[in-house]
C-alpha cells in the first residue's frame, strides 16, 4: 500500500486521540513522530517532479517527516497538521533515494516562512492544509516541476471512481520503526465521500475533503506520507490529511480537497510574494 495513518509527536504536549466508535484517530502532538507512509507502494522509477520532502523542527530539536508538492517556484503545499508545534523546516525537491547524497537532481531550500491555514483545528483536522515559502526559487527542469492545481470549476466533482496517484517516503508497515528512504508510490480509487462521513463522522466535510480506499486493502498512507500529493492526470486534487490510526490498510484515506482552498492559497501567495 501506499499511505496510514498520521502519529505525531513533537515535544511538550500530550497526544490527542480522537474515538470514533471503534476507530481512534492520532491528531498531533509536540513530542511525537510525525509521519506518514505508503503502505503497498512500490519504489518510484525516480524522483517525481513535484513531490516534496519536508522535515520540520520544534523548539526542542525534535524532527519529524512529511510530505508537499511543488505548486509554484518558492511554494511547497503540505498538510498543516504537520506544521503543528514546527519552529523551522527544510525541503528537498528531486530526491529519490534520501541516504543518496550524491543525487545530482536534487534542490535542498531552507523554509523562509510556515504558513499553516489560519482557521486550521488541530482537534479535529480541519482546514488541514499549509504553505511553505521557500528561501529561494526552485530551479524548474526535468527532475523538479510545479504541478497545476485542480480549477475551481471542478469544485462540485466528487471524483468518484477517477484513479488518483498518491506518493511519499512513509512508513511501509504499521509495525516499521522508520521510514522508507525510496520514494515510493501507488494507485488509489477515490470513493463517495460519504463512505468516509459514515467511517470519521464530524471530522469530514464533503466540501472539504476527498475519500480514498482500496477494495482489495493493497494501498494506504501512513506516518511520514502526510502533506504528500493526490494526484489525477497530472494535477494535484488533494493534500494527505489523516487515516486510521496505526496505517492499517483498508479504511478510509482523507484528502483535503484542493478546489476548496484555491482562494486561500492565491491570496496567501500573492501576500507573501
Amino acid at each position: 500500500m501506499l499511505f496510514a495513518l498520521l502519529s505525531i509527536n513533537v515535544g511538550k504536549m500530550s497526544l490527542r486521540v480522537v474515538v470514533i466508535a471503534v476507530l481512534s484517530i492520532s491528531a498531533l502532538s509536540v513530542g511525537k513522530d510525525v509521519s506518514m507512509r505508503v503502505i503497498g507502494g512500490q519504489n518510484a522509477t525516480g524522483p517525481i517532479p513535484y513531490q516534496a520532502f519536508v522535515e520540520f523542527t520544534a523548539e526542542n530539536g525534535t524532527s519529524w517527516p512529511c510530505g508537499g508538492s511543488l505548486i509554484a517556484a518558492r511554494y511547497v503545499l503540505t498538510s498543516a497538521t504537520c506544521t503543528y508545534a514546527a519552529t523551522k523546516a527544510s525541503v528537498i525537491l528531486g530526491a529519490f533515494d534520501l541516504n543518496d547524497q550524491s543525487e545530482n537532481t536534487r534542490q535542498t531550500f531552507n523554509v523562509s516562512s510556515i504558513i499553516p491555514h489560519q482557521e486550521y483545528n488541530e482537534d479535529v483536522l480541519l482546514n488541514d492544509v499549509a504553505l511553505l515559502q521557500l528561501d529561494s526559487s526552485a530551479v524548474i527542469n526535468d527532475a523538479v516541476q510545479v504541478i497545476p492545481l485542480a480549477d475551481a470549476s471542478q469544485a462540485d466533482d466528487t471524483l468518484q471512481d477517477q484513479i488518483a496517484a498518491v506518493s511519499g517516503w512513509g512508513k511501509t508497515s504499521p509495525f516499521q520503526e522508520g521510514y522508507s528512504t525510496y520514494l515510493l508510490n501507488g494507485s488509489v480509487p477515490i470513493i463517495d465521500v460519504r463512505i468516509c462521513e459514515t467511517a470519521y463522522y464530524d471530522l469530514v466535510r464533503r466540501d472539504r475533503h476527498l475519500c480514498s480506499r482500496n477494495v482489495d486493502e493493497s494501498v494506504s498512507m501512513c506516518d511520514g506520507d502526510f502533506g504528500g500529493p493526490l494526484v489525477i492526470n497530472g494535477t494535484l486534487y488533494g493534500v494527505q490529511s489523516f487515516n486510521i490510526a496505526g496505517c492499517y490498510v483498508g479504511f478510509p484515506s482523507v484528502y483535503s480537497k484542493i478546489t476548496f482552498y484555491l482562494d486561500w492559497i492565491e491570496e496567501n501567495i500573492l501576500v507573501n510574494l
